[in-house]
């Protein structure tokens, strides 16, 4: 590892995290690597490594960062971290702690996450309500004038033969089909949405949403 390994080391040894280039999976599911077993190298997931790894991964290490074979100016410091991290791995007692303060502090990440995201999907399912409601009475409106108006144009009668005939709705579709496209575009999906509201109110798929 050369000069580099005495900064890497430290590096590692400064925080619990992860390193998420080395360890992308981990990093982003919020487990913690742990700064003794970064900084031998070993992974603390699954089975921990027994003493005789933990041995062998100190002396790995210590022969890297050894003030008396490193030239870095960070060589003692990144020693010292090395000598701490098995100090500590080495003993059952100290890595039972150090065990439990990791497990709890995954834990403590795990539910700020949930919080996090609880929040997230509650503010997405309000925004998506209110975005329903107002799509609803827009919706609502075209449809019922749009009705109105088809009502009324059956009102519209003319004179055929000596018989009043309605025409109105007649002409009134004529006209949408030849230059309302729009209106016509506009009234469908005013249905379909409603449609759609009916059957979801049917099958009560708005009810859960009641304690938002």
């Amino acid at each position: 590892m050369g000069k580099n390994s005495a900064k890497t080391l430290i590096r590692a040894g400064e925080t619990e995290e992860c390193d998420w280039t080395k360890n992308p999976i981990p990093f982003l599911k919020g487990e913690l690597c742990g700064a003794h077993y970064k900084v031998l190298g070993l992974d603390r997931k699954g089975k921990l490594p027994d003493k005789a790894e933990i041995k062998k991964a100190y002396r790995q290490r210590s022969l890297e960062v050894h003030p008396d074979k490193n030239p870095s100016p960070e060589a003692a410091a990144a020693f010292k971290v090395v000598q701490d991290a098995y100090e500590c791995l080495s003993d059952a007692g100290c890595q039972e702690e150090y065990e439990w303060k990791l497990t709890r502090a995954e834990e403590r990440i795990a539910m700020q996450r949930q919080l996090v995201t609880d929040t997230f999907l509650r503010q997405t399912q309000e925004v998506l309500l209110r975005a329903n409601y107002y799509a609803t009475v827009a919706a609502n409106y075209v449809y019922t004038t749009a009705m109105d108006v088809w009502e009324a144009c059956g009102e519209f009668e003319v004179t055929l033969f000596d018989e009043p005939r309605p025409v109105g709705k007649w002409v009134v579709a004529a006209l949408l089909f030849w230059k309302g496209r729009v209106l016509l575009k506009a009234y469908g999906l005013s249905y379909a949405i409603l449609r759609i509201n009916h059957e979801l109110a049917q099958t009560g798929f708005f009810e859960q949403f009641q304690g938002f």
